[in-house]
């Protein structure tokens, strides 16, 4: 007798009604794939200093009630669960965590080996300045984050997906396709009769999303300085080079729209999620980490914190990372 294993979606939530269409939106999600839905929520204690000796190094304590708080929010968390009737027909898990939120769910899901974060956004002046939960799950995570903007149709209707035809975007492109293929698998995924951001109702002709490759191609340097430079040609070329990408990445079969872009990777991909409204994001990381990351920054990171659509940003897998790097850095030139 074989056994398998349930995959598991984790999700943040604040326990305020303002986070009830994401908890709604992250279960929806999580009943399409047949999985155990992991609830998060962190709150932090203050600390304060304890005594000691004069002139003596301060010791720092989390300030009672503690036990009070963690509580409190496991008996909101249920009260959510019952108000958005979540449960019923996939297995709950709760999580009441002391600690940064960001902390918090990147450690439940590596734990619990989840397959997916689902996150909400924060468009607060002070995530912008300081960055937001979701901003630190992106740096953190191992696994794919969903950063949600709005209400999501489960499965989305249209879908774009930007690569830049390294090796690591065509894995992107593989397990973003496969997730949207496991969430076309329930026809009955549209939730509770009010729930929050729950789609007017499921149809069979929205299951097939309507899908768009990106191929931003990046200047290199020379174009300004060039007369007569052929940026409509450039883009023709991008085509048809994303069109040997898809190919190579499994995806002749499948009805995607291609197109191509010159310009800069993040202004580019924001200006088509503006003209053409998707449902979804779709985007890749490279996986770059401290101080790479620092100096060059994370496209990926970017959109998701600028968008006003919902973004789902897929990390490298761990296997064959070290061997796939190189290679993603080496862009295409634009002609």
């Amino acid at each position: 007798m074989t056994t398998t294993t349930m995959s598991k979606v984790v999700i943040g939530t604040t326990l305020s009604k303002a986070s009830d269409r994401v908890v709604a939106t992250g279960a929806r999600i999580a009943r399409t794939m047949g999985a155990t839905l992991h609830l998060v929520h962190a709150f932090e204690v203050p600390m304060v200093a304890v005594g000691g000796e004069p002139f003596a190094p301060l010791i720092f304590e989390a300030a009672p009630g503690s036990q009070e708080l963690a509580q409190a929010a496991r008996a909101r968390m249920a009260e959510q669960i019952a108000r958005l009737q979540i449960g019923g027909d996939c297995p709950v898990v709760q999580h009441v965590e002391q600690g940064p939120a960001h902390r918090a769910l990147t450690e439940v899901a590596q734990r619990e080996a989840a397959e997916l974060i689902v996150v909400g956004a924060a468009d607060t002046l002070a995530a912008h300045v300081f960055g937001s939960t979701a901003s630190r799950v992106l740096r953190k995570a191992r696994c794919p984050v969903m950063v949600l903007r709005g209400a999501l149709p489960v499965p989305p209707r249209k879908v774009l997906l930007p690569v830049d035809l390294s090796p690591l975007s065509g894995e992107v492109v593989a397990r973003g396709l496969a997730l949207l293929d496991r969430w076309r698998g329930a026809g009955t995924a549209a939730g509770p009769p009010g729930a929050p951001g729950a789609p007017g109702g499921w149809r069979p002709e929205n299951a097939e999303p309507s899908l768009e490759a990106l191929n931003v191609l990046v200047p290199i340097g020379f174009e300004g300085f060039v007369p007569h430079f052929d940026i409509a040609g450039a883009e023709r070329g991008g085509v048809e080079q994303l069109g040997e990408f898809l190919s190579a990445a499994g995806c002749a079969g499948r009805q995607m729209a291609r197109v191509a872009s010159f310009g800069g990777a993040r202004e580019e991909i924001l200006n088509r999620i503006t003209a053409t409204a998707p449902d979804l994001v779709i985007m890749g990381t490279h996986g770059l980490s401290g101080f790479e990351r620092f100096v060059l920054g994370s496209v990926a990171e970017g959109v998701a914190r600028s968008c006003r659509t919902s973004v789902l940003v897929i990390p490298p897998l761990a296997a064959g990372h070290a061997e796939a790097a190189p290679a993603s850095a080496q862009r295409r030139p634009a002609a």
